[in-house]
């Protein structure tokens, strides 16, 4: 089967994630999209200091402006053999419209912040990755861990941080780490880090910090806990279907509903520590039917292929 694969290639974004899962299928893979080197917009634009092989080239790139859509045909009249299957793993970027031949499905992602009803208008298959955001006809796609960048280091004490977060601040991310180390904790939270230095600085930290923007279940739950890092995240509201993945609330992770609540169960984890590595090791073993290889064969099952060749 030919999967023609579009995104925004950032050097960090879901669909680096996806690719080698795909890959893995044996199906011919052809990715296609915009491509921002290791430039990433956080921060109001940074280089990121990860190899470069980590952010190649898609194998069509389109042009490198910052518009949300190109014309599915302008890159089909590109391809000289037939596409069965056209996966957009649609951040900010998709192929519009229908294709002469094969299967559009669509992976939405930013589903909190963006309205994906026009993508829905071309697409065969439709997959949200939130499920308190999915409308009629969308099949839940939850986040996952990656197999190839978050599994387990060997950790030994003394840790060097005691807790850390990698990823994009925000407001109430940035006044947490302020207060945590008003109060002696250790912590080290930044925009950056990714692959390789993301998982040794989660591996040199007694706990890893999650708070999302808008109560949605986010990718870095499931990365910890396939680190078996011992978490520390906001409390998931139910209809985005944590439970439902058959991962709890003080049986794999520690949860807060607040700021004071946060400060308290962070301290809390702190000093009881051998109880947090119990979770964690209780969480490593639950998480592994939620890899982005598990996604994949989702996805193929969904549309009418194998999982594999």
């Amino acid at each position: 089967m030919n999967i023609v694969v579009s995104s925004r290639w950032w050097p960090v974004s879901f669909s680096r994630y996806f690719l080698p899962a795909l890959k893995r299928t044996g199906h011919k893979i052809i990715t296609v999209g915009p491509w921002t080197g290791k430039w990433i917009r956080w921060n109001k634009g940074m280089e990121l200091d990860i190899p470069e092989a980590l952010c190649g080239l898609p194998d069509i790139v389109s042009n490198s402006n910052f518009s949300m859509f190109q014309p599915i045909s302008e890159v089909e009249n590109q391809i000289d053999f037939p596409v069965d299957l056209w996966l957009h793993i649609n951040s900010d970027f998709c192929l519009a419209g229908k294709p002469r031949h094969g299967i559009v499905a669509s992976v939405f992602v930013d589903s909190p912040t963006q309205n994906y009803d026009l993508e829905r208008t071309w697409s065969d298959f439709s997959f949200n990755m939130q499920k308190a955001w999915c409308k009629d006809g969308d099949t839940w796609l939850p986040f996952a861990y990656s197999r190839d960048f978050h599994y387990p280091l060997k950790r030994k004490e003394p840790f060097e941080y005691d807790i850390s977060h990698l990823g994009v601040l925000g407001k109430a991310r940035a006044v947490f780490a302020e207060l945590a180390r008003s109060r002696g904790m250790k912590i080290r939270f930044e925009t950056g880090p990714a692959y390789d230095q993301l998982r040794t600085i989660y591996k040199d930290s007694r706990v890893c910090f999650s708070w999302s923007t808008r109560g949605e279940l986010v990718g870095r739950v499931f990365e910890a806990l396939s680190m078996g890092i011992p978490l520390l995240t906001d409390r998931i509201s139910p209809e985005n279907g944590l439970w439902e993945l058959g991962l709890h609330e003080n049986t794999h992770f520690k949860a807060f509903s607040d700021l004071s609540e946060a400060l308290s169960m962070a301290k809390y984890m702190l000093n009881h520590y051998d109880e947090q590595k119990e979770m964690a090791e209780r969480g490593r073993r639950e998480v592994p039917g939620n890899s982005y290889d598990e996604r994949v064969k989702t996805i193929l099952e969904t549309v009418g292929f194998s999982g594999t060749v």
